[in-house]
């Protein structure tokens, strides 16, 4: 809890201080920059470091050209501004990360044109001082690679799915149940958006991948058990005993860090067709949360050999 606290005091306060200790003066773009670029990995802030320094290099070329063209053609400032935003809108379109790239087109282009190219050059270097801030706190300041906070969050989700198989035989209402499933669903997308903004693709997208598969078969059996509430009694009870005990240490492997690379393709899950009883359906959906839970155990196996 106090780890993106101290993250992010350290890295404005570095930036404040490394701008007074070059003489910037007004050190307001650093600050913001460094505040900016932190983001919750490693990984995660060198790209957003990287892209607001290209964000902003694009930005002074286009505000740049508006300027030449008030100057030499006599173009009005706010059309300038409209044109030059445009512009950098319609790049920010394919390039959701350019999106800063506006505020350095409308620094260039509004401030006084004589004193334009100074306060631009400025900017830019105040960016750039608080984007390597940023980096170096990122890095040094209890850092946490993308791969390892994606993992923390799997492994959460992997425990949450073991407490919605514990609570399979006993009775609970539907908001319980809600709630067990949107906290898994939050641990999921949230690991998701680590590995994606570090733009890290690699071996562990396979185990997100077979988490998210494996919550979606306990989802369908949750709602299997809540539709025979109404039952006096289930006509085949089915011991979870074994696959919850399963999730829990696959919990704590992932929480270890294991090593593990991505190596089999995925299983196809085809449920079938047919008029299957609800507990045929519950029976079949049991086997497939084993398989799931084989082939992950499998990865998180050869990842540690390896």
């Amino acid at each position: 809890m106090i780890r993106s606290p101290i993250r992010s005091a350290s890295a404005g306060a570095a930036a404040y201080l490394l701008g007074h200790l070059l003489g910037l003066g007004d050190v307001t773009w650093a600050v913001i920059s460094a505040l900016f670029v932190l983001e919750t990995s490693v990984g995660g802030t060198l790209v957003a470091a990287l892209h607001r320094i290209a964000a902003t290099a694009l930005g002074i070329v286009v505000g740049g050209l508006s300027v030449l063209l008030m100057i030499a053609a006599g173009v009005d400032q706010l059309l300038a501004l409209v044109l030059a935003v445009a512009a950098m809108a319609g790049i920010s379109e394919r390039r959701p990360d350019y999106r800063y790239g506006q505020v350095i087109v409308a620094i260039v282009i509004l401030g006084p044109t004589s004193m334009a190219w100074e306060e631009t050059a400025s900017t830019v270097l105040q960016i750039a001082v608080g984007s390597l801030v940023g980096i170096i706190i990122g890095a040094t300041v209890l850092p946490l690679t993308a791969e390892r906070s994606s993992r923390i969050h799997v492994a959460g989700a992997l425990r949450l799915c073991g407490e919605l198989l514990e609570t399979l035989s006993a009775p609970r209402d539907a908001d319980t149940a809600r709630h067990l499933h949107e906290r898994i669903r939050n641990e999921l997308d949230t690991a998701g958006r680590r590995m994606s903004a570090a733009h890290s693709y690699g071996w562990f997208w396979k185990v997100i991948r077979l988490t998210d598969r494996l919550w979606h078969t306990l989802f369908i059996v949750d709602r299997l058990k809540l539709r025979q509430r109404g039952e006096e009694h289930d006509p085949q009870p089915v011991d979870w005993a074994r696959p919850a005990a399963r999730l829990r240490e696959l919990a704590s492997s992932v929480e270890r860090r294991a090593q593990i690379e991505a190596g089999e393709e995925d299983q196809d899950r085809d449920a079938g067709e047919g008029s299957a009883t609800a507990s045929s359906i519950e029976s079949f959906a049991k086997e497939q949360v084993e398989r799931d839970l084989g082939q992950l155990m499998d990865v998180l196996r050869r990842g540690r050999d390896d």
